[in-house]
C-alpha cells in the first residue's frame, strides 16, 4: 500500500553482459570472444584501445550495486556498509564516477537518489553513457525542481535522483579538463 512501482532501467552495452544484469542473457562462448569484429568506434578522434574496455558491463558491477544499494534483512549487513547505502540514498550526496562505462553504476545510484557525474573517456560519453542517461530520463522529475549547478548544462533526471556525464581523459593533464 503506498509503494510506487518502480520504472525499469535498460542500458545498451556494445559486449554482452555475460548475465551480469540479465539473467536469462545467453553467456557469450569462448569462439565469440576470440572472434569479434572490428570495433567501429577504433578510428575515432581520441579512442584508445584502453575506451574499449569501456563498451561492456563487468561481473563485479552486479556485485558492487546490490551492496550499495539493496540493503540486507535487518542486522546481516555490515554497519559500515549500511551507513553508505544510507548516504547514497540522499538527494543532496553527490557522487563522481570515474571510468563509468557504459554509466550501469553512477545511473542506478542516480536512481536511488544521489547527485551523479559519470566520466570516461569522450568516445564512451558519447556513444554509451548520454544515450543511456537520456534512455532512463524521467519525464517529470519527482520533486519539479532543476538539476543541480555541478551537473548543468546536461543535467538529467533519473529515478529520484540527478546525473550527468562528461569526458575525461586520464591520459591528459586533469589542469586541461578544468574549467
Amino acid at each position: 500500500k503506498g509503494v510506487q512501482p518502480t520504472k525499469k532501467i535498460v542500458f545498451s552495452c556494445r559486449d554482452k553482459s555475460v548475465g551480469v544484469l540479465l539473467t536469462d542473457e545467453e553467456e557469450a562462448d569462448e569462439e565469440e570472444l576470440e572472434n569479434e569484429n572490428v570495433d567501429p568506434l577504433f578510428f575515432d578522434e581520441g579512442y584508445t584501445l584502453a575506451g574499449a574496455t569501456g563498451f561492456m558491463v563487468w561481473a563485479g558491477t552486479r556485485i558492487l550495486l546490490e551492496s550499495l544499494t539493496w540493503p540486507a534483512e535487518k542486522g546481516m549487513d555490515n554497519p559500515k556498509l549500511v551507513h553508505y547505502q544510507r548516504l547514497l540514498s540522499r538527494k543532496s550526496t553527490k557522487v563522481l564516477e570515474l571510468g563509468a562505462g557504459v554509466g550501469v553504476i553512477g545511473t542506478c545510484l542516480a536512481a536511488n537518489g544521489s547527485q551523479v557525474l559519470l566520466t570516461d573517456l569522450p568516445t564512451l560519453v558519447d556513444n554509451a553513457i548520454f544515450p543511456n542517461l537520456k534512455r532512463n530520463r524521467n519525464e517529470i522529475h519527482n520533486d519539479g525542481v532543476d538539476p543541480p549547478d555541478w551537473l548543468l548544462p546536461n543535467g538529467v533526471p533519473i529515478g529520484k535522483g540527478w546525473a550527468s556525464a562528461r569526458a575525461l581523459d586520464w591520459t591528459q593533464p586533469v589542469n586541461e579538463h578544468l574549467r
